[in-house]
């Protein structure tokens, strides 16, 4: 095998420029996450009570929509298992920013010691996470991922259910079954764009070869957009945010340990930084549970450190 040097990043990697790749796969992070946490807001503000625009909802899902793709650019010039950490981050960060000025939501000490965690955790799963993996020309094979589908579709059916049981109260498991539902339908998402790209550029591309993977890519999405923009019109991005983004890095790792063969370089340091990842979410749930009224009524105070709440006239 032809050996290549390289004076920047050849004590990283055994392949040309991955570093430079590594670099370019960040960059379209932080454009992927500032657009996200922009959306995210957009249709939060969208949603406040007796105060709904639908025009605001619908920019914000676009947004939203629009840097999808990007993770599947990213996940592409370098393994998912280090760049998303470095995007949860960093979406934490614009989301925790705008949660007073625009929502009037507080963020407390307990929910700034759960984001210290998550980002804590973060870090050491970048730090310790996979720098190499299967990539474009060498995809899971067609019964492992119907192995995948199978197997993720019946864990999304647990939350799926505790959402559709909760739908008239929101309240701390409602806020947690949509986290770890949006979590999960993230990681289908972009498994099925990545698997999409890899069909689009083998060699025996065909119609009839894509097609199948069109179709779940076109269910999967919508269905997690949905999830979301349920979800932002219901708790605070305080408590969606963290939430979500470490149970879609959990699901993400695994994934890509699982599908992409993507090991971490230090095995007790990438669990240290799952366990902080759980502690995280758990600091969240402990929160004193905020009493909520039923969505049908006209005092429905949405929950997690909200401190403005929907003025009733008297």
């Amino acid at each position: 095998a032809p050996q290549y040097v390289c004076r920047n990043c050849s004590y990283l990697f055994r392949e040309p420029c991955r570093f430079m790749t590594l670099l370019l796969g960040a960059a379209l992070m932080v454009v992927r996450a500032s657009g996200s946490s922009s959306g995210k807001n957009l249709q939060r503000y969208a949603k406040r009570p007796g105060q709904y625009n639908s025009t605001l909802n619908l920019l914000g899902i676009v947004l939203k929509l629009l840097t999808g793709p990007m993770d599947t650019i990213a996940y592409n010039l370098a393994p998912q298992s280090t760049l998303a950490p470095f995007c949860i981050s960093l979406g934490l960060l614009f989301d925790f920013c705008a949660a007073g000025r625009m929502h009037g939501d507080a963020v407390s000490q307990q929910d700034v010691a759960a984001a210290l965690l998550i980002a804590s955790g973060t870090a050491l799963c970048m730090a310790n996470g996979a720098k190499t993996g299967r990539g474009l020309h060498n995809p899971p094979d067609l019964d492992m991922l119907t192995t995948y589908s199978v197997l993720v579709s019946t864990i999304c059916a647990i939350p799926a259910c505790a959402v559709v049981k909760l739908r008239n109260v929101a309240g701390q498991a409602d806020a947690l079954a949509h986290a770890t539902l949006g979590g999960i339908l993230g990681s289908m998402t972009l498994v099925a764009g990545k698997t999409l790209v890899s069909r689009l550029q083998a060699p025996d591309f065909t119609v009839l070869s894509v097609l199948p993977y069109c179709i779940v890519a076109a269910l999967v999405c919508p269905l997690h957009l949905f999830v979301l923009n349920r979800a932002f019109g219901r708790h605070s991005l305080v408590f969606l945010s963290p939430a979500q983004g470490a149970l879609g890095l959990l699901a993400n790792v695994t994934t890509g340990f699982c599908l992409y063969s993507e090991v971490p370089v230090s095995t007790l340091g990438f669990c240290l930084g799952v366990a902080l990842l759980l502690m995280g979410v758990v600091v969240l749930c402990s929160k004193k549970q905020v009493k909520c009224a039923s969505r049908g009524d006209p005092d429905f105070v949405q929950s997690y450190g909200e401190v403005r709440t929907q003025r009733l006239q008297a």
